[in-house]
């Protein structure tokens, strides 16, 4: 009888733990979060009375709001990337600028639609402050149908991860903070190029699918295509998917200097590296960067390296100085050069007198263009955590019904 008890209490605390494991799957907000509409209508009236640390949950749905402004360390999470649609309020008066403006550090965005935003769908910037937000996380989005879809303003350690960022009007994300990281992210159609990063240093992209950008562009090269890198470095770019964009598959521009390009697909392109080979000067040099270099890439496009000496538009009072291509870029490390699809397979791959891979790769080179990701989600560590009781409720109910040895006079 005591056997029973024991067994009967096991197997009701094994139900107790299944049924709070299911409670917490079924309950899409961590404890303690804000839920809207729930708690409060509106996401914004949600910020203004979250504290620092806490995490608001937006369920499925569709907010129009002017201007969601976060400033404060917050989670802002969406119940489902597709369901749940932040849409910027099509005023012709007042515009929404953007449909987010994250203006604190270490914040999270995770779990939406973000759409119609006049001048961006997410901003990264405190205004009028020369400490600009670090630490934030933009990951698991769809960014349509915007100005530009992300943008940034100074700071750092910035990361854009596995979000849809597609069809903005001008660029996909226009990025300016240092040591940030920009992956696995698809970056197609948006209207002129899908990564633009200016003004910064030590910012790593990797594993990104950025296809079909450029197709609003103008007529001017610089304008559009896949990836443009300017001004300053090191930049580093390796496994990507960089193809049949309507410009540029990667773009050298104005100071980009000390970065490298390898392992990279870049085909389908107009023009797969566009090089900027020159300075302009109006008393002193602007613009001409060094000491970069490309390596492992596959190249095949319609050219495959356009060298400009001057820009194709007229800027009054400047002359142009011409540099030497090697200066710029290095197309070969050690013996590593790259697979050119119009190699004739003899010596050198000649691109002009002052750029050349001395060690061309007659085939194909094997990029992975996924990371590795460990990732276990609700479900599975849910069943995971019921396996595990099963096995326990199992080895007790075995325990009990064990038959027991009886001692008799002294003997078993």
């Amino acid at each position: 009888m005591k056997n029973h008890k024991r067994a009967t209490i096991a197997i009701l605390v094994a139900i107790l733990l299944v049924a709070s494991i299911y409670v917490i799957i079924r309950s899409p907000a961590p404890l303690g979060s804000i839920i809207v509409p729930d708690d409060y209508s509106t996401i914004q009236t949600a910020i203004d009375h979250a504290f620092a640390g806490q995490t608001i949950f937006v369920r499925n749905g569709v907010y129009h709001e002017q201007h969601i402004t976060i400033d404060k360390r917050i989670s802002l999470i969406g119940e489902n990337s597709n369901h749940t649609i932040l849409e910027g309020i099509n005023n012709v008066k007042y515009p929404p600028p953007y449909v987010i403006q994250i203006s604190a550090n270490n914040v999270l965005v995770s779990g939406f639609t973000i759409t119609n935003g006049f001048l961006g769908g997410i901003r990264v910037e405190t205004l009028g402050s020369v400490n600009q937000p670090t630490g934030c996380t933009i990951t698991g989005n769809n960014i349509m149908n915007n100005s530009y879809g992300i943008s940034t303003y100074g700071g750092e350690d910035l990361s854009i991860s596995k979000n849809n960022i597609f069809n903005n009007n001008e660029y996909g994300i226009y990025e300016t903070s240092s040591h940030s990281i920009i992956s696995e992210n698809t970056i197609t159609q948006n209207g002129w190029a899908g990564i633009v990063v200016d003004s910064c240093n030590n910012v790593t992209i990797v594993n990104n699918s950025i296809m079909g950008n450029g197709n609003q562009g103008n007529d001017v090269i610089e304008d559009q295509g896949g990836v443009y890198l300017r001004w300053n470095g090191n930049f580093n770019l390796y496994s990507n998917n960089i193809t049949n964009n309507e410009g540029y598959g990667v773009q050298f521009g104005e100071g980009c200097s000390n970065s490298v390009v390898h392992d990279n697909n870049i085909k389908g392109n107009n023009v797969g590296v566009n090089l900027l080979n020159f300075a302009f000067t109006n008393g002193s040099d602007i613009g001409i960067g060094v000491d970069n270099t490309v390596y492992e890439n596959n190249f095949d496009n319609k050219q495959n390296v356009y060298i400009e000496t001057a820009l194709p538009y007229n800027i009054s009072n400047v002359d142009y100085v011409n540099a030497n291509g090697t200066d710029v870029v290095s197309w070969n490390i050690d013996l590593g050069g790259n697979y050119w699809s119009d190699y004739n397979g003899h010596g050198a791959y000649i691109i002009d007198k002052n750029n050349v891979d001395h060690h061309p790769l007659a085939q194909h080179v094997s990029i992975s263009t996924t990371a590795p990701v460990l990732f276990l989600n609700t479900l599975t560590i849910a069943i995971i955590a019921i396996v595990i009781i099963v096995i326990l409720v199992a080895g007790l109910l075995v325990y009990f019904k064990k038959p027991k040895h009886v001692r008799l006079n002294g003997y078993e």
